[in-house]
């Protein structure tokens, strides 16, 4: 891990921890839950040398949906409804994983940005999730 990355970890935990009650999975990412839906917190490196990162705040919604027309359509037309974050689909072998992610620029992050990033994330993928799942069947993140 750079340095640039460790100082960056460091920030978003700090910020994190002062609104949160967050945890720390496996792999060192933070997490941070609320209702049915749990939020990660990623700093990622986007150089070769690591002096550059992101901050990738994630929702996994819906696990193990069926892949339909109607899905791909739906995700396609409101990706970009939301003022912090989109809807992505990942192929698992138990189906589609419907995600809601957003990215934020971890070198220039500041307190407010990612507070309202990881609001709105993981706020919205509490609605969203069942929202979803009512539509498209699946599992929620909170039952599996």
């Amino acid at each position: 891990m750079s340095d640039q990355v460790s100082r960056v970890r460091e920030k978003v935990r700090q910020i994190l921890t002062q609104k949160f009650n967050v945890g720390v999975d496996s792999d060192g990412d933070y997490t941070v839950a609320y209702e049915s839906a749990q939020g990660w917190i990623r700093v990622l490196p986007i150089s070769d040398d690591g002096e550059k990162t992101v901050v990738r705040v994630e929702a996994p919604l819906l696990f193990g949906v069926k892949e339909t027309d109607e899905l791909y359509k739906y995700v396609a037309i409101h990706t970009d409804d939301y003022m912090f974050g989109h809807l992505s689909l990942a192929a698992t072998p138990d189906g589609m994983m419907v995600m809601f992610v957003h990215t934020l620029l971890g070198n220039y992050l500041d307190e407010e940005e990612l507070l309202a990033a990881v609001i709105g994330v993981v706020g919205s993928g509490n609605d969203l999730d069942d929202k979803l799942q009512g539509m498209f069947g699946g599992r929620r993140y909170s039952e599996v």
